[in-house]
């Protein structure tokens, strides 16, 4: 390059510098201006295409790309991940899936083969016997120290600004200040370049793998604490703040019933966040992953199933993703904190709804099931309680529902009595039990009520409470309600009444009074549509 004369010696660093600096910007100008748009013309013509997979030959091409900026970046005089950083910002993201379906093809290659080498050979780079005596040991808890502080504290203060919980924006800093990859990298690149020494290097990368590991545990502690103090009856947040809910979905014909029912709760201050896990026989990634839904994005038909029913006002932040099994269903909906998935009811998924429901999910659990009258408009509510934790998650739910709503109570207690016929056995089950946990449970179920009148004081002509006595032919009386089409909509709890006949046998994922309600849908004769929900 620019090396100057002899008696230029002195200025020589400064004008390689200068250099350097002036190249970098040039590179990162042609980056953005051409070889951004003509990623972009890459990503519609892919987009415009009959097929959705993204061909081979494009996919070869950004891996080309790739590896030319770094090459071009470290020929300049820069380290070469910055070369491919800035590659990676020219790859459009908001068009199409085309990185996405990149990111799937090199992922497993990546992560299984280069980032468990790069790490061996960072360890072995790392000599723990430079850290002697006192004086290294405090600058290590220093280091660890000033890390912790300055991740933690900053994002907590950042986060609360922005009216996030206290509790939320602690376990952001917390998860801001792990340390992973790119700082390893360039702790790699300062002791190359001598900039560190052996003993700083050795500190550093034990600050990162300490802060690393002390993540998961603290969030943990705080999620878990968050949980047992969201609510004082046990049950879980439900949709009452920040909406957050994940939906399964089978097809497209489920998609209007999921998006209505969304629709179907309070605005509130946050923007709600619709997780839809599109269920497939066969897992198309090790994990799922779930990506922002843009109205002029994706060509499945669950995406175009969602341009057509709400083109781009759905009123909500849409994240799709795909799973096969529930399991992946459950852990999906620890992972991005939800507080409740909703199932469509579907006869040949019913099998998987049912392990959805038993397998100990981590929230609220509801299964809607579309009678005559679809989820579109629900003006009128009905909600079934006769107490226990999954009607007390109902009334709950119920509660933040932009509707009239109508809670209709069983009361009293029934002698209980077994009969026994020749080809099943009928209980009745007894309420006269005076245990401490039944005072308990009932003391749970008075304060859900109350709750629930506090919640809708405001609008008293919106809701209104009907109490009933329990009775052995109260499972006509609900029969009737979802006959007559008095309600658009109603709710009721997996729980089983201590008064229903019940037939010896598993439980379904829809509960006693859920299957006879739905065997009477299945036979035309029930107009309103069903929410079976089961507390967490």
């Amino acid at each position: 390059a620019m090396t100057g004369n002899g008696g230029a010696g002195p200025n020589k660093p400064a004008i390689t510098s200068l250099w350097i600096l002036l190249s970098a910007v040039t590179f990162v100008i042609f980056m953005m201006v051409i070889v951004k748009p003509a990623m972009k013309w890459i990503v519609r013509r892919n987009s415009s295409a009959a097929s959705t997979a993204v061909p081979e030959p494009y996919i070869c091409l950004a891996l080309a790309g790739v590896l030319a900026s770094a090459f071009v970046t470290d020929l300049i005089g820069i380290h070469a991940i910055f070369g491919a950083f800035v590659f990676g910002l020219a790859i459009p993201k908001e068009e199409g899936d085309f990185a996405g379906e990149l990111t799937e093809k090199i992922e497993d290659f990546a992560c299984c083969l280069f980032l468990p080498l790069y790490f061996a050979s960072s360890g072995l780079k790392t000599d723990v016997s430079k850290i002697r005596g006192g004086r290294d040991v405090g600058l290590l808890a220093l280091a660890v120290a000033a890390a912790c502080a300055g991740k933690v504290i900053g994002s907590f203060v950042v986060a609360v600004m922005c009216r996030f919980p206290a509790r939320e924006s602690l376990m952001i800093g917390v998860l801001m200040n792990t340390k992973g990859l790119v700082e390893l990298i360039v702790l790699n690149i300062g002791k190359e370049k001598k900039v560190l020494s052996e003993g700083s290097f050795t500190i550093l990368v034990i600050m990162a793998i300490f802060t690393t590991f002390i993540t998961t545990p603290i969030v943990m502690a705080l999620k878990t604490r968050r949980r047992s103090s969201a609510s004082k009856d046990g049950l879980p947040a439900a949709v009452s703040g920040e909406h957050r809910l994940l939906a399964c979905v089978h097809n497209s014909d489920d998609v209007p019933s999921v998006v209505n029912l969304v629709r179907l709760f309070r605005p509130a201050a946050a923007e709600p966040e619709l997780y839809i896990l599109h269920l497939l026989t066969e897992p198309p990634s090790p994990a799922v992953k779930f990506r922002p839904w843009r109205a002029g994005g994706g060509h499945d038909e669950i995406a175009a199933a969602l341009r057509a029913h709400c083109g781009g006002a759905t009123g909500a932040k849409i994240l799709l993703a795909t799973a096969a099994s529930p399991s992946e269903i459950n852990r999906a909906a620890a992972e991005n904190g939800v507080e409740m998935i909703v199932l469509p009811f579907r006869g040949q998924w019913r099998a998987a709804s049912r392990k959805v429901v038993t397998e100990a999910p981590p929230c609220i659990v509801a299964v809607i099931v579309d009678g005559g009258r679809e989820i579109s408009r629900v003006e009128s509510v009905c909600v079934v309680f006769s107490g226990g934790p999954h009607d007390r998650a109902a009334v709950k739910l119920a509660g933040n529902m932009a509707a009239r709503i109508t809670v209709i109570r069983f009361r009293g207690e029934t002698s209980g009595h077994i009969t026994t016929s020749s080809t099943e056995k009928v209980i009745i089950f007894p309420t006269s039990t005076n245990s401490k946990k039944k005072i308990i449970h009932q003391e749970r179920d008075e304060r859900s009520i109350q709750e629930f009148i506090k919640r809708r004081e405001n609008e008293p002509d919106q809701y209104k409470i009907i109490e009933k006595e329990s009775s052995s032919s109260d499972d006509e009386l609900l029969s009737e309600i979802g006959r007559n089409g008095a309600y658009d909509l109603m709710v009721i709890g997996k729980t089983t009444p201590r008064w229903w006949p019940v037939t010896e046998g598993p439980e379904s994922e829809l509960g006693r009074v859920g299957d006879l309600l739905v065997s009477i849908v299945q036979e035309g004769g029930f107009v309103s549509s069903l929410l079976v929900v089961q507390s967490q």
